[in-house]
């Protein structure tokens, strides 16, 4: 085994690139690096198993030995898979270390990383790694949450729901105990739109407020909120139905992860209510 080590200087919070490294649809962007499509699948709890895929079923599998967000990670890497199937490590194998350190700078982050690896694999490694590092650098400087979901429904009905007031008051909301009792909207370049949101016991609510800055039927979304921040939603017909795409700048009152799941959470109900409807 020999040990390969990378450095990149990050202009964002250890917040921004920890949740840039290790959310799901972010990982398989800067790993695209390493082999389109690449995913993982895992808990990602401290000491649970990890496989690193490819679309194929190859990849490696390790568990997580170390995890302290948004400091460090650390793999053990125990053997390869094959058709999605752990196999037995070959006799010259030895435990392998993938790790990930992260540290605060005046600028932002600077992050290590460290790998152990069979020599043959150190000449793709010492191309790859740079590559993937100068993506996690992109993604984290110019950061923002994405979600997504695929409905079973036309493209035309998706818009539909997605825009008007009347179908607007029916899905959105993160959780049961909050609703959206009124909603309007003046769908143009220029126009806003409000959403009431209310917590059902009347406890609490806020009007969320944005101005559209394009609109671009049954194709995408841009509107900016009333601190500036940015959204953009694309609509993508597939074979089966229609894509959905978000993308938002965060706030930086509430975790990444909180929001990622608030708004997560909004668009599996919009899934819902238009394939019920």
């Amino acid at each position: 085994m020999q040990t390969l080590s990378f450095s990149i200087d990050i202009n964002a919070s250890p917040d921004t690139v920890w949740f840039v490294l290790w959310n799901d649809e972010l990982y398989r962007k800067w790993t695209t690096a390493f082999c389109e499509g690449s995913y993982v699948v895992s808990t990602w709890e401290p000491g649970s198993r990890i496989h690193f895929l490819s679309p194929g079923g190859r990849g490696m599998y390790a568990d997580i030995v170390e995890m302290e967000a948004p400091h460090s990670m650390r793999f053990k890497h125990l053997g390869e898979i094959v058709d999605f199937e752990e196999t037995t490590p070959p006799e010259n194998w030895s435990d392998a270390i993938e790790a990930y350190q992260l540290e605060a700078t005046a600028a932002g982050t600077k992050l290590h990383v460290s790998v152990d690896t069979l020599e043959a694999y150190c000449g793709p490694f010492e191309d790859m790694f740079p590559k993937a590092l100068a993506i996690v650098k992109t993604l984290s400087e110019d950061f923002q949450i994405h979600i997504s979901t695929h409905v079973l429904a036309d493209i035309e009905t998706v818009w539909q729901c997605f825009t008007q007031p009347e179908h607007v008051t029916q899905w959105n909301q993160a959780s049961d105990d909050w609703h959206t009792p009124h909603a309007e909207t003046d769908l143009r370049v220029g126009g806003t739109f409000t959403h009431r949101m209310e917590a059902k016991d009347g406890s609490m609510g806020f009007d969320f407020i944005g101005t559209f800055d394009v609109v671009e039927p049954f194709t995408r979304l841009a509107y900016h909120m009333e601190d500036g921040r940015k959204v953009n939603v694309t609509f993508t017909e597939t074979d089966t139905g229609t894509q959905v795409h978000e993308s938002f700048d965060p706030e930086y009152e509430n975790s990444f992860e909180l929001q990622y799941a608030g708004w997560g959470a909004i668009l599996e109900n919009f899934r819902q209510y238009v394939e019920q409807t």
